[in-house]
C-alpha cells in the first residue's frame, strides 16, 4: 500500500496521480479514459474496456460430398474461433451451405462463384450485450413453454453467439472488459447457456405442453433469480426440486428439463 496526496484539480474536485507501474501494465497513456466506480467508502479506477482488435483470421471448408451436419459442425468451429474469413470450395448445393449460415450471427455471403462460397465475418462487438442476449434466450423458453411455435434456429444462433463470446473472453482480458463479464463468471456463463439452449431443445420437440405448470413456475423463478442474483430464490428452487423430484415413471423430458433448471438455480449460488 502507497499513499498519495490530493491536489486541488478545479472548484469542485480534488486529483491522485496514478501509479505508472499500473499505468504501463494497462496500456494506458495521457488522454486515455479510466472508469471511475463510486462505494460509500471507497473509488474504485479501472481501466476502460475497448473492444479487441479482430484479427483476419481465415478458414477453407472443403464441401465435396460431405454431409450438411459434417459442413455444420466445420462452420460452428470456425465460429467459435472467431475466423473473419470462411470460404467454401468443391459447393455443389448453394442453397444447402446457406441454409446452414442461418444458425449464425453476422456471417454475411460476400461472393458466389459456380463451386465456391466466400463468407465474412460482420460482428461488432461493440454492438453486443450478453445480458440481453441471455435475456432473449430466456424470452424464447418462456414462448416455448406456452406453446409449439418453432424457435430452434432463434436459440442456436443465440447459444453459438454466447458461447463464441465466452470462449473468447476466457483467452483475451480486453474482449471480457468489453463484454462487462467478470472472469470469475465466465464459465458459468457458458452453463447457463448450455443449460438454456437444452430446455429451448427439448420444449421444441414436446408435443404436448400440458403438465408443465409447475416446471414453467420454477424456470421463471430460476431464471429471476439469476438476473436479480437471488440466491436465496435460487436456493428455494433447489428446495423444492429436491422435494418434488421426478417419478420414475414421469416422462424422459420431463425430468431433463427439472435437472437443467435446477442447474440454473446452483449457477446463482456459485455467482461472484
Amino acid at each position: 500500500m502507497e499513499v498519495r496526496k490530493l491536489v486541488k484539480a478545479g472548484k469542485h474536485s480534488h486529483s491522485v496521480s496514478l501509479p505508472k507501474g499500473w499505468l504501463t501494465h494497462h496500456g494506458l497513456k495521457t488522454g486515455d479514459s479510466v472508469y471511475i466506480i463510486q462505494g460509500d467508502k471507497e473509488v474504485t479506477v479501472t481501466p476502460f474496456p475497448t473492444a479487441p482488435t479482430n484479427e483476419v483470421k481465415e478458414r477453407t471448408i472443403e464441401v465435396g460430398e460431405k454431409s450438411l451436419e459434417s459442413v455444420r459442425r466445420e462452420v460452428t468451429s470456425a465460429y467459435i474461433n472467431n475466423f473473419t474469413d470462411i470460404r467454401f470450395s468443391k459447393v455443389q448445393n448453394h442453397d444447402d451451405v446457406l441454409s446452414v449460415l442461418q444458425d449464425f450471427v453476422a456471417l454475411e455471403v460476400v461472393d458466389q462463384q459456380s463451386t465456391t462460397i466466400a463468407v465474412k465475418d460482420l460482428l461488432n462487438l461493440s454492438e453486443i450485450n450478453v445480458d440481453q442476449s441471455l435475456r432473449r434466450m430466456d424470452m424464447i423458453i418462456r414462448t416455448l413453454f406456452k406453446e409449439a411455435e418453432p424457435r430452434e434456429q432463434d436459440l442456436n444462433k443465440l447459444y453459438f453467439l454466447l458461447y463464441r463470446l465466452v470462449k473468447g473472453a476466457m483467452k483475451d482480458q480486453k474482449m471480457a472488459d468489453a463484454l462487462n463479464i467478470k472472469q470469475d463468471n465466465l464459465l458459468l456463463t457458458w452453463y447457463l447457456t448450455v443449460n438454456l439452449e437444452d430446455i429451448g431443445d427439448i420444449l421444441e420437440k414436446m408435443p404436448k405442453k400440458s403438465g408443465l405448470k409447475d416446471l414453467e413456475s420454477s424456470y421463471l423463478d430460476a431464471m429471476k433469480a439469476y438476473f436479480t442474483n437471488n440466491k436465496e430464490l435460487a436456493e428455494e428452487v433447489i428446495s423444492n426440486w429436491q422435494s418434488q423430484k421426478p417419478k420414475k415413471g414421469d416422462a424422459e423430458q420431463v425430468k431433463q428439463l427439472a435437472t437443467h433448471i435446477n442447474n440454473i438455480a446452483r449457477i446463482v449460488l456459485d455467482l461472484e
